[in-house]
């Protein structure tokens, strides 16, 4: 065997994976075809099963030292369009508060951790971080996983370096797919996506802007919703933002100004800001 272990995918579960793989002195590769980690903002909370393996790996307090603020709350907003009215606010408790509740409800019934808003963009590179700290982990951003062969005594992993082309093989004895919703793993051992789905169509703007006299008019909250169609969603309280609009029935996504279409969701009609 080169290696016992090898993770493919280098996302939110194959890093933590890995994390827990050599937090038990298991040596492990890692594989992810991106030469980075993700660069947009991604999966913007993460709940409290979640952090509570994060905090069993002693990680926890780091995670959120690099989340959105632990005083912020986790609120959802109705707004017409955010410079005109709130319609109503959805209340959900901040990290302080909900810990409070959990030490005073200590009967089972609370998570032991609340939950965090953080976004995916965030933790990925501290976990990249903590790993490369670690001499049993090896790290390889920019190979992807071109399939595998089980011969009921290891695994067999091919692996190409995306930039160039290089192909290599690597001998596992356990292969570990973390690579997503359009797992290469998961289509050669034969599980298939299974049952119906009703699909909107969205087009979503990432940005940044400081102008938090217009985002947060109504205070901090994580979601504004609009019956206009649109939700922005608040990844960092502070300059980073997601926007997700509905499309209408046959709209071209190609003919598309994002940013204009930003500016009509959030009722600014300029582009002074």
């Amino acid at each position: 065997m080169d290696v016992p272990v090898i993770v493919a995918g280098g996302g939110p579960v194959g890093l933590t994976t890995a994390f827990e793989l050599q937090s038990r002195g298991v040596r492990t590769l890692l594989l992810e075809r991106n030469p980075s980690t993700t660069r947009h903002p991604k999966m913007d909370v993460t709940n409290g099963r979640s952090m509570e393996l994060f905090r069993r790996m002693g990680i926890a307090e780091k995670i959120r030292d690099v989340a959105v603020p632990r005083g912020n709350p986790m609120d959802v907003s109705w707004v017409t369009r955010l410079n005109e009215w709130e319609l109503a606010r959805f209340r959900y408790p901040d990290v302080e508060s909900w810990r409070e509740e959990i030490r005073a409800n200590n009967d089972g019934s609370q998570p032991l951790e609340p939950y965090m808003r953080l976004s995916q963009v965030v933790l990925e590179p501290l976990l990249r971080g903590l790993l490369e700290e670690s001499p049993l982990v090896e790290m390889r951003f920019g190979w992807a996983v071109e399939g595998f062969d089980d011969d009921g005594e290891g695994v067999t992993v091919h692996l190409r370096e995306v930039a160039t082309g290089r192909t290599e093989r690597q001998r596992c004895a356990l292969l570990a797919g973390c690579d997503g919703g359009g797992s290469i793993i998961r289509e050669k051992l034969g599980y298939a996506w299974d049952g119906q789905y009703n699909v909107a169509r969205f087009f979503m703007v990432h940005f940044r802007s400081e102008a938090r006299d217009l985002l947060q008019r109504f205070g901090i909250a994580w979601h504004y919703q609009s019956p206009a169609g649109s939700t922005l969603i608040a990844q960092d309280d502070a300059e980073i933002w997601t926007l997700h609009c509905m499309l209408p029935e046959g709209a071209d996504a190609a003919a598309i100004d994002p940013r204009q279409l930003a500016f009509d969701a959030l009722g600014r009609n300029s582009r002074s800001r």
